[in-house]
């Protein structure tokens, strides 16, 4: 049994959708990100399935999450799929449909165009061109290229400063929304987010059917932080336009804010953009970005992700491979785990049970944290603490199941509901046996509640495997 306690998000995409692909990948990938900023209802369908047959075959039990594009300001799309843009030369952005090339592109939202003013300053494909304004046209926006680079089809367009009227979640976002729950995804990624009305507008739609991912990408997202969490199921931090919206020498700040902000009150948070984007084009990381990795577990991060490494990349399966083991080489570093501040309210029995059990399972050694769980919350209240021990959820649904693959440490696994504690005694003894993670005669920890009733959490047992008493 896998012990790595953090978690892999890696994208699906054209270097990745092939079966033969994803049958690699499920050994190591614990959630599949579908980005429908790019492809059709139809080839997203077929990504669905594709990840649940192999999944379904490998014997791995994986989730997918759904990343909505947003109202992103786009490119259209470029003849033979990109167009090289040469530092001094002239660029136009135009509302017009046209197949772009090195000195013209469509955009998607022309009300961008309108509110552009001399000297403005774009970014394109994630910062890595940078335009500025010269003037208007009859048939667009005329700009010089600061910086130039390869810009390909759909590639986003950002313009620090200007303010503009953007609905979130979109009308195109409904619509995927409604597919995504249609078909059942376990995570929805909120693009844009600027306050927690767009999550609470979004949430109408996503209802109950999965859970709710808020990337942080927006100024107004970091500065309404605190609001914006507590409407959400879980927090990606986007830094690829997060970048562009704020200072870029403070992201790393920003990022280690909102991991110890998620850790305290136990949502799950995703670190994602250019985690090992070098692995696009060659088989080995840099240095940095494997430094990069490793901070993000070592500050808390549940999971991290790739996205151009595994969607479009020459070097996907090797991509996760080495984040597996990155993860694995930080985890082992750790003397102990990283600990949020105290954050259980003193009254609440359940958190309390939580934090107890981790503390309790250093004091006798124990190889394993079992929470049997009706819809993951008591799982929840114990990952928050980050134990050494690997946490195994025992789901009575594998859609809760699946929703518990997001969390730092924790092994889901469907069982059967407990009709009495003793038999969920046992149940937690032979999990931990089938698992791989404790041995006859080892102990484990159980905390669980009152078996058929939610919100019991409140006894917490000693176990040593194999025995009855």
């Amino acid at each position: 049994m896998r012990t790595r306690r953090t978690k892999i998000v890696a994208t699906i995409g054209p270097a990745t959708r092939n079966p033969r692909i994803v049958r690699r990948l499920v050994r190591e990938v614990d959630v599949f990100r579908i980005n429908f900023s790019h492809g059709d209802p139809l080839s997203h369908l077929e990504e669905i399935r594709t990840i649940r047959a192999e999944a379904r075959s490998a014997g791995r039990m994986v989730a997918i999450l759904q990343d909505l594009p947003g109202p992103k300001v786009r490119v259209g799309r470029m003849k033979n799929g990109s167009a090289d843009l040469v530092k001094g030369s002239s660029f136009v952005l135009t509302p017009s449909s046209v197949e772009g090339n090195e000195h013209i592109a469509t955009v998607n939202y022309p009300e961008l165009l309108l509110s552009l003013k001399k000297g403005d300053l774009l970014h394109l494909a994630d910062g890595l061109i940078r335009l500025r304004v010269e003037g208007s046209l009859e048939e667009g926006v005329r700009c010089t290229v600061l910086n130039g680079g390869v810009l390909a089809s759909g590639k986003g367009v950002n313009a620090p400063g200007v303010r503009l009227k953007l609905k979130v979640p979109t009308p195109n976002d409904v619509e995927h929304i409604r597919f995504g729950v249609r078909e059942g995804v376990d995570f929805v990624a909120l693009s844009f987010v600027r306050s927690a009305a767009d999550v609470r507008g979004a949430r109408r739609f996503v209802g109950r059917g999965a859970f709710l991912v808020v990337k942080v990408e927006q100024k107004e997202a970091v500065r309404k932080f605190r609001e914006v969490l507590d409407e959400a199921d879980g927090v990606m931090v986007a830094r690829g336009d997060l970048g562009i919206n704020v200072p870029i020498e403070t992201v790393p700040r920003i990022q280690k804010e909102i991991i110890a902000a998620c850790n305290r009150v136990g949502k799950p948070v995703i670190v994602a953009t250019q985690m090992l984007v070098s692995m696009v084009n060659f088989p080995v990381p840099t240095r940095a970005e494997v430094t990069d990795v490793s901070t993000a577990i070592l500050d808390g991060a549940d999971a991290v992700m790739l996205s151009d490494e595994t969607a479009v990349g020459k070097f996907p399966v090797e991509s996760v491979q080495m984040l597996d083991r990155i993860s694995r080489s930080t985890e082992a570093s750790l003397r102990s785990a990283p600990q949020p501040p105290e954050a259980v309210r003193r009254e609440d029995t359940a958190e309390s049970i939580g934090r107890a059990a981790c503390r309790l399972a250093d004091y006798v050694n124990a190889k394993a944290i079992v929470a049997p769980t009706q819809t993951g919350s008591t799982a929840r209240r114990v990952a928050m603490h980050r134990p050494r021990q690997p946490i195994v959820a025992l789901c009575t649904e594998s859609r809760v199941a699946r929703r518990m693959m997001l969390y730092r440490g924790v092994i889901p696994l469907v069982s059967r509901r407990a009709k009495t504690v003793d038999w969920l005694f046992e149940r937690a003894d032979s999990a931990a046996k089938e698992l791989g993670l404790a041995k006859k005669g080892e102990r484990i920890v159980v905390t669980s509640g009152t078996p058929g009733m939610k919100g019991t959490t409140n006894l917490i047992k000693v176990s040593v495997v194999g025995s009855r008493a």
